[in-house]
């Protein structure tokens, strides 16, 4: 016959020091995610193999600022920027997660910190074989960090490219990378005290599958007037298709860009919004998301979304592998931190809320 025991006392200050560990536990893990985000949101596995014919975008939230890491069809890879100097454990964790340890490809749309920042840190601790960048005197840019990751490009080794128009830069595997941006010199030579450096930000096109992922920098209504009659009128460009189906939108979502006339040519069925939460900026503007919401059928964000992660096939399919939303992650946290206290507890605070039966 089973008895009842009477379940033990458990000593106040031992129940105390077990509930100040899961309080202790669950905060590092918060702030972890919360201000490094050092384990990716994506929800996709990190092996990916070469010739698995797939391209994976990956649109890592860096905060205020923009990171893209393409992994390519034939195992190559490429990043185009690196968010602000505060992501770069971010940016470093999460490339080694995807257990990427060689960049073929690195792409610095304009000098500005929130996009170059952490690339100085990938270019001392990851191998790069080239990298693109304006062709800007090396006096134009005077800050410090600059300095850092001019430096840091020289002492890598890797190749130096200017990006110019017209210009593919991958062409194999089925698959295409091409510069539209007019030469940087254009700009250059015309440019002016107070000159707006986003304006050097390259229009890149991606096509692979039958499917095209346009990637834009920090591009203003300029530049965006610029891509569209290079478009059309250039020798090459003229006969490569500008409408995207994945479109990174500039400038984190200013109001000064993804302006109407150009949104009506490339017609983005996706768009992918790189900002950060509550920044100082307003970005991404309501004027531009109501933009985005009457030209496409799916707009992804950074700042709620987290890290998103396309997956286009061969065959031309699109999957969203990324972009789940904050408070999905935070249970999940939730979740993981109370199973690691409950089994750290079992001894104490289970026993002084259950019945033994023998």
């Amino acid at each position: 016959m089973s008895r009842y025991r009477k379940r033990k006392n458990v000593p106040i200050k031992k129940l105390l020091i077990n509930i100040t560990v899961i309080a202790v536990l669950f905060a590092v893990s918060f702030l972890l995610n919360t201000y490094y985000g050092f384990l990716p949101k994506s929800g996709c596995s990190p092996v990916f193999n070469k010739g698995d014919e797939e391209l994976m975008v990956h649109f890592v939230d860096v905060g205020q600022g923009d990171c893209s890491i393409l992994q390519l069809p034939d195992g190559k890879n490429m990043i185009i920027d690196g968010g602000p100097p505060s992501a770069k454990s971010k940016v470093l964790q999460y490339i080694n997660y995807y257990k990427i340890t060689r960049f073929d490809y690195m792409v610095l749309s304009h000098p500005h910190d929130d996009h170059y920042g952490s690339l100085t840190d990938v270019l001392t601790d990851i191998e790069v074989s080239a990298v693109y960048m304006s062709d800007l005197p090396s006096d134009r840019i005077k800050t410090a960090s600059y300095g850092k990751f001019i430096n840091a490009v020289s002492e890598s080794g890797a190749e130096i490219l200017y990006s110019l128009e017209g210009e593919i830069i991958y062409g194999g595997f089925g698959l295409e990378i091409v510069f539209f941006t007019p030469d940087t010199q254009v700009y250059i030579d015309a440019a002016e005290e107070g000159f707006n450096l986003n304006e050097l930000s390259p229009i890149i096109m991606v096509y692979y599958g039958g499917k095209s992922i346009m990637f834009t920098g920090d591009a203003t209504s300029k530049t965006e007037n610029l891509f569209l009659s290079a478009a059309s009128s250039h020798s090459v460009l003229k006969n490569k298709p500008i409408q995207a189906d994945v479109l990174k939108v500039a400038h984190h979502g200013s109001k000064y860009s993804s302006i109407n006339k150009f949104l009506d040519k490339v017609k983005p069925e996706i768009s992918v919004i790189s900002a950060g939460a509550d920044n100082s900026y307003g970005h991404p503007h309501p004027e531009t998301v109501e933009r985005l919401l009457s030209h496409s059928e799916q707009i992804l964000r950074t700042d709620t979304d987290g890290d998103i992660v396309l997956k286009i096939t061969n065959d031309g399919k699109i999957t969203v592998l990324g972009g789940e939303s904050e408070n999905d992650n935070l249970k999940l946290y939730i979740q993981f931190i109370l199973f690691i206290a409950a089994a750290h507890i079992n001894k104490t605070l289970l026993l002084s809320i259950t019945y033994k039966i023998n």
